[in-house]
């Protein structure tokens, strides 16, 4: 006997051979299965700010003792650089950034840089046990919409 799965949404249902589970990280899928996961710190966090800069459409990246800089240049009625900022340390971000500015020699303007807020930590999941009797992917679909809903169209 063959497995099925069967997808629900709001106005249709779906059987097929397969479910292609690519919800996200925080995977409904994963969950509903049951699947267990493996999840590891780096030791890192990642800020993000921006800063007026005159960029010339070039992207920089610094490595530095304490993790890595990158400036990636974007324009909105006036030029910026997106500031990605990782850094394994628990100083403030925004002074240390400011430090490394100037320990790096990097042309910017650090009067215009808005502050780092937040945060978030850097670390890696991985599903490290799977129920194989009910996992499948959802093979008869032609497309997924970028919300996974409502655009799932069997293809027999």
């Amino acid at each position: 006997m063959k497995s099925k799965v069967l997808v629900q949404t709001d106005k249709q249902k779906h059987e097929g051979g397969f479910l292609f589970g690519a919800d996200g990280i925080n995977s409904k899928v994963r969950s509903l299965l049951n699947f267990k996961q493996e999840e590891w710190f780096y030791g890192q966090k990642a800020y993000v700010s921006k800063v007026e800069a005159k960029h010339k459409n070039i992207a920089h990246q610094y490595f530095t003792k304490s993790g890595t800089i990158a400036l990636l240049p974007y324009d909105k009625g006036k030029e910026y650089f997106s500031i990605i900022f990782c850094t394994n340390t628990t100083l403030d971000p925004t002074e240390q950034f400011q430090d490394y500015v100037k320990e790096l020699n990097i042309n910017i303007n650090l009067t215009t840089l808005d502050n780092f807020e937040g945060g978030f930590d850097l670390k890696h999941q991985r599903v490290s046990k799977m129920n194989y009797e009910k996992f499948c992917f959802w093979r008869c679909c032609q497309y997924i919409s970028s919300n996974g809903r409502t655009k799932l169209k069997p293809r027999y």
